[in-house]
């Protein structure tokens, strides 16, 4: 596909389709579905009881059912139009086409509502955590790429990871998202950590990592609220542990 802009112009997050490409990625360097490289290489050696890329038939017990909030998306084409009609009165100066593009797919509310898509290999929606097991999995990069004598990275390689890369306002998102290699900055209450490497995701729930205070924070909900921020509380969260961690 062409580029909508210019590589090096401009950035734009990729809500859904990101997983795509780098699960693509990962089966064709490794011979495995994400699905089960994340089993074989992170789950196992962690010893992470709940961390899953749709979760297998035998954990479906335990799976919080989503509630989806305020996401009726209804009529795709009408819900944009309202959107585009509200930019233009407040005089928004963001090109909202991007955005819409993103995150209002058509049927992407019906999904979500359909009991299959909790086992389904969606790389960049279904991942089926606890929030111990997030936790534990950005504690191996505040830890410099290892946790309790495992290692899964190379500390060389994860501060390649936590370097700021851009600090443009991201096209689809509308703000700068201080992207760093797979990542963006952990946005706190407590400020942004240089070195901080994180992601929030659509509903609310994600993790970040701060290597020099060697913190991480996971959050779960079970929400789809319909927009990028649609639980604010993990911000709140992550300020506070980050508040205590700089008094140890």
């Amino acid at each position: 596909m062409t580029p909508r802009w210019a590589p090096r112009h401009a950035t734009g997050y990729h809500g859904i389709t990101f997983g795509w490409l780098i699960g693509e990625l990962v089966r064709r360097v490794s011979g495995m579905p994400l699905k089960h490289f994340v089993d074989k290489e992170i789950a196992a050696p962690l010893k992470l009881d709940g961390l899953f890329i749709g979760a297998p038939a035998s954990e479906m017990d335990r799976v919080a059912r989503l509630k989806m909030g305020a996401l009726k998306l209804g009529d795709v084409d009408s819900t944009a139009s309202r959107i585009k009609a509200l930019s233009r009165s407040l005089r928004l100066k963001l090109d909202l086409t991007q955005t819409i593009d993103t995150f209002l797919i058509r049927g992407f509310d019906e999904l979500l509502a359909s009991e299959d898509v909790y086992q389904a290999e969606i790389p960049a929606m279904t991942g089926i955590f606890t929030a111990r097991s997030v936790a534990r999995l950005y504690a191996t990069l505040a830890g410099g790429g290892q946790l309790g004598g495992v290692r899964l990275l190379s500390a060389e390689t994860v501060r390649a990871a936590s370097v700021q890369q851009n600090n443009r306002i991201d096209r689809v998102v509308g703000y700068p998202m201080r992207f760093r290699l797979g990542y963006h900055g952990a946005f706190t209450t407590s400020g942004i950590p240089s070195r901080g490497i994180a992601h929030y995701g659509y509903g609310g729930s994600g993790g970040f990592a701060d290597p020099h205070t060697d913190l991480a924070v996971g959050y779960v909900v079970n929400s789809a609220g319909g927009t990028p921020t649609a639980d604010a509380r993990l911000p709140f969260l992550a300020g506070a542990a980050l508040r205590a961690a700089r008094k140890r």
